[in-house]
């Protein structure tokens, strides 16, 4: 609600914990909704958009529960949020691969780069000029 808007999180286990100045949305299960569909909706454009449209504040952004509460996005059936949340999960679950290997080379490009600028590596640049145009 106030500072990072709209940064959803789902939460999948029930115990007691505290939160301050964010919007805790509880539902059980219904026959309307799945928990799943509703958390990528709320990371979509359709929510964004909104936020940014709602939001107040200066410095630091603020939106009320009541504009939480009025939040509109399409509900479409049982069957058809399943089958979007399976494939948007399939995605983030891609791109979180693929994050994790760019993470990955970075980290060995920068070992790599202390390497060549310590002197602990030497690379003969002739030589590496002359592979490429051959």
């Amino acid at each position: 609600m106030i500072g990072t808007i709209g940064n959803p999180v789902l939460i999948n286990f029930d115990l007691d914990f505290s939160i301050k100045n964010v919007a805790l949305l509880k539902f059980a299960q219904s026959k309307d909704l799945i928990n799943v569909f509703v958390i990528q909706i709320l990371k979509s454009n359709i929510i964004l958009e909104q936020f940014n449209s709602l939001s107040d504040g200066g410095v630091q952004s603020f939106v009320s529960l009541t504009n939480i509460r009025g939040l509109i996005f399409p509900v479409p059936s049982i069957i058809e949020q399943n089958e979007i949340s399976i494939r948007l999960k399939s995605i983030d679950n891609k791109l979180q691969t693929e994050q994790n290997f760019l993470h990955k080379q970075q980290h060995i490009k920068a070992g790599l780069m202390g390497d060549l600028l310590s002197g602990r590596k030497q690379v003969s640049i002739k030589e590496k000029l002359l592979n490429q145009i051959q």
